[in-house]
C-alpha cells in the first residue's frame, strides 16, 4: 500500500486537486472550528457540493443546484473535527452519491442531481485548518494556494491544545446562568484568599 503522504492547511490556505478518480479519499485531523472541508466544483470553479462542519461540529452536505441549495445532515452524530484522525470517503456511481466517514456511510443521496454533478465535477478543494494525509491522492502534483506545507503536519501540539480548550467552552456553556456566577465568586474568593497569604 503506498506511503500515506502529509499537508498541512493554515489560515488563508487551500488546496486544489484535479477530479481523476473515484473514490476520493483522505484523512484529516482539523481544528474544531466551523469550516468548509471539502468543495467540489465545475471547470469554471462553480460550486457543486460542500461538505463542512457546522458549529456543533457535525459535517454537513450541501448540493448547489439550480439556483437552490440543498443540505442533508450526516446519519451518524458523530463529531469529527476533534483534533483526531479520521478518514473520509466520497464515491460516485451513476445517479448515487455516498460519503463515508471512518467506514460508516453518513451521507447517501440519489437522483439526476447527482448524475448532473457527476459529468461536471472537475476539481476538489480543501480549505478546513489543520492536517491531511492520503495513500491515493499525490498531495505533491496538486496545486497549492496561500499557507500551504507539504510533506509535514504542523498541528500535533496545537489541534490536542485547541481541542481541549474547545471542549471546556463547550461544557462551560452548557452550565446555567446561576452555576456560572457561583463559579465566577468561588474564583473571586480563591483569587483573594491566595492574596491574602502572599502566596
Amino acid at each position: 500500500m503506498p506511503k500515506s503522504q502529509p499537508m498541512t492547511i493554515m489560515t488563508g490556505g487551500y488546496a486544489l486537486i484535479p477530479f481523476s478518480f473515484l473514490p476520493f479519499s483522505i484523512e484529516f485531523r482539523i481544528l474544531p472550528q466551523s469550516s468548509s472541508i471539502l468543495l467540489l466544483t465545475d471547470a469554471k470553479n462553480k460550486s457543486l457540493a460542500q461538505i463542512s462542519f457546522n458549529r456543533k461540529g457535525l459535517l454537513v452536505l450541501t448540493l448547489f443546484a439550480n439556483m437552490s441549495e440543498v443540505e442533508q445532515l450526516p446519519y451518524s452524530g458523530k463529531v469529527v473535527n476533534d483534533g483526531s484522525w479520521h478518514s473520509l470517503s466520497l464515491m460516485i456511481w451513476g445517479a448515487r452519491l455516498h460519503v463515508d466517514v471512518d467506514s460508516y456511510t453518513i451521507f447517501l443521496l440519489e437522483g439526476n442531481v447527482v448524475r448532473n454533478l457527476a459529468k461536471q465535477l472537475t476539481n476538489f478543494h480543501l480549505s478546513a485548518i489543520g492536517c491531511y494525509r492520503s495513500a491515493t491522492v499525490a498531495f505533491k502534483s496538486l496545486n497549492v494556494i496561500g499557507n500551504v506545507t507539504l510533506d509535514a503536519c504542523h498541528f500535533q501540539e496545537r489541534l490536542l491544545t485547541f481541542t481541549l480548550h474547545y471542549q471546556f467552552v463547550n461544557v462551560f456553556s452548557n452550565i446555567n446562568k446561576v452555576d456560572r456566577i457561583l463559579m465566577c465568586i468561588i474564583n473571586m474568593y480563591q483569587v483573594q484568599f491566595f492574596k491574602n497569604k502572599n502566596i
